[in-house]
């Protein structure tokens, strides 16, 4: 589990995220979208999520910070349940460790200077 805080729409919350390479969205569970302010609207376009999040779920955009990595911004699949994991998947940190968009690079360098020692 990776400790971050997450932001949006001028609220933050603190919440502990399952870091999944296998999934290919980032997926928000309903309280924890609602305590960041976030509204369910009916008339917004929705996604189709499969696996453990199955059902609608609604793209939104919030800023997270975890290790040395701080205001990066993501998309999740919010979804209109609690019963799934806050979940990091591809989109946004599994990207290629070339891609100038990806976290996962950012975040191993700051546990690799945490390990030495150097803060």
């Amino acid at each position: 589990m990776l400790p971050l805080r997450l932001h949006a729409n001028g609220l933050q919350q603190m919440a502990a995220a399952l870091v999944d390479s296998g999934a290919d969205v980032n997926v928000l569970p309903w309280s924890i979208g609602a305590s960041l302010g976030f509204v369910w609207e009916p008339n917004k376009a929705t996604i189709r999520v499969a696996g453990i999040a199955q059902g609608a779920a609604m793209p939104v955009l919030l800023s997270a910070d975890f290790g040395d990595v701080q205001g990066a911004t993501m998309a999740f699949a919010w979804c209109q349940t609690d019963s799934v994991p806050l979940v990091l998947g591809q989109t946004n940190f599994f990207i290629s460790s070339n891609d100038r968009n990806s976290l996962l690079p950012r975040f191993r360098s700051s546990r690799a200077r945490y390990r030495r020692g150097a803060r």
